[in-house]
């Protein structure tokens, strides 16, 4: 099993690579991993709706588990291991003190992707899960080294997220053509444009995604990473020309300086063995030294680059997924109004059972000129009965 250190040194060897990487995340044994606003009731074959909870800190998400049925989530990190490497999934105890039980699974060697995460609620009571209110809400990933590394072809199936399988557990649209109409769209996106998405076939970094926090530092990167590839080329071909002060200017000032200290893997690196230089300028004579130097700028640019890309690809899952689960979607609307007509039969029909059979009892009472006597040794016999069935109608509806 590796511990906190061993996961810092995988990532920094490349044989491990979590989107987004959060050290707050990691524990003595582990790394904590967190949800997207995806949560598909097995039960209910629906994905349940996405509350929104403003407070003084923020707008809060979350979702109610109904008691006595099975949620599938999917994880917001993206997670790629070696074949060297494998994992296994644990409860937090946080969860399994709100009477909530994880699925156990595994990861498999090779694997890359974001993963799906079942969550049971054996018990009788709907329970609340916050989605977005603290990282690692979710579960705590487990890895292990293995003694030898797997070979060969066909190491997992595991593919699209495994969201083949959600495909038999959707309900029925409602006889409704706008509701059947969406029903059919949600089901295509999961199984096209989300599946892909869940796997890494799209891309969130090219100049037709709109500007974000994430923007300037994106475009930076980029433009940092072309000019130390083409200039590695230069020097490993040997056709670098020193120019008249003779000497290489790697990292030509302190904001590429700065922006390769801020990324993730270069603050990774620098809790490792792994010695990080930043370059100011060379000799030409120290020419050879620089090659392995820019391979690890280059490594650290990408790492960031990905997780920037993930990071937009989780904002736009969970924008999509509003669309068909937030509060105020076409989806979540028409199945509340088809809800609340169910509701109201519930109450009017047993209701109106009662009136009616009450109504042909003091009918027949009358007709038949029955005695005071006897009508209050009935209603003495009716009464609790009545009332137990009124209560029994009542709570029914109350939970419908």
């Amino acid at each position: 099993m590796l511990s906190r250190d061993d996961l810092i040194n995988a990532i920094a060897d490349g044989s491990l690579k979590i989107y987004p990487f959060e050290e707050e995340n990691l524990t003595g044994i582990g790394y904590n991993l967190s949800t997207t606003y995806f949560a598909f009731s097995i039960n209910r074959g629906i994905l349940l709706t996405v509350h929104q909870q403003t407070t003084n800190e923020g707008v809060n998400r979350y979702v109610i588990i109904p008691g006595n049925d099975t949620v599938l989530f999917f994880s917001k990190e993206y997670v790629e291991v070696d074949r060297s490497m494998a994992g296994t999934f644990h409860a937090k105890v946080s969860r399994v003190c709100q009477g909530l039980g994880h699925i156990s699974t595994t990861l498999d060697p090779a694997w890359k992707g974001q993963m799906i995460i079942s969550i049971n609620n054996p018990t009788a009571k709907a329970i609340r899960f916050d989605l977005d209110t603290n990282s690692g809400n979710i579960m705590t990933m487990l890895l292990h080294k293995l003694d030898t590394a797997v070979t060969g072809d066909h190491i997992h199936n595991n593919n699209q997220g495994r969201c083949d399988l959600l495909l038999e557990h959707f309900a029925k649209p409602l006889p409704n053509k706008e509701y059947q109409n969406k029903h059919l769209q949600l089901e295509s996106f999961v199984i096209g444009e989300f599946a892909d998405s869940l796997n890494g076939y799209d891309e969130f970094l090219n100049s037709g995604q709109s500007a974000d926090k994430y923007t300037q530092k994106a475009c930076q990167l980029i433009e940092l990473k072309e000019r130390l590839t083409k200039e590695r080329r230069i020097l490993q071909e040997d056709r670098y020309m020193m120019g008249s002060h003779g000497v290489y200017h790697c990292l030509r000032n302190e904001s590429e300086k700065e922006l390769l200290q801020n990324c993730t893997l270069f603050q990774i690196y620098s809790k490792t063995h792994e010695s990080i230089r930043l370059i100011d300028e060379l000799k030409k004579e120290d020419l050879y030294t620089v090659d392995p130097v820019i391979e690890k700028y280059i490594n650290i640019i990408d790492y960031e680059l990905k997780t920037i890309n993930h990071i937009r690809r989780i904002i736009w899952q969970n924008k999509k997924i509003e669309q068909f689960a937030g509060e105020a979607s076409p989806l979540v609307r028409l199945r509340q109004q088809e809800s609340d007509r169910i509701r109201l039969l519930k109450f009017w029909g047993p209701l109106l059972g009662v009136l009616i059979v009450a109504a042909i009892v003091i009918f027949l009472l009358w007709k038949f000129n029955v005695s005071s006597n006897a009508c209050s040794v009935i209603a003495t016999i009716a009464a609790p009965i009545l009332a137990l069935a009124v209560q029994f109608w009542y709570d029914g509806w109350k939970k419908g």
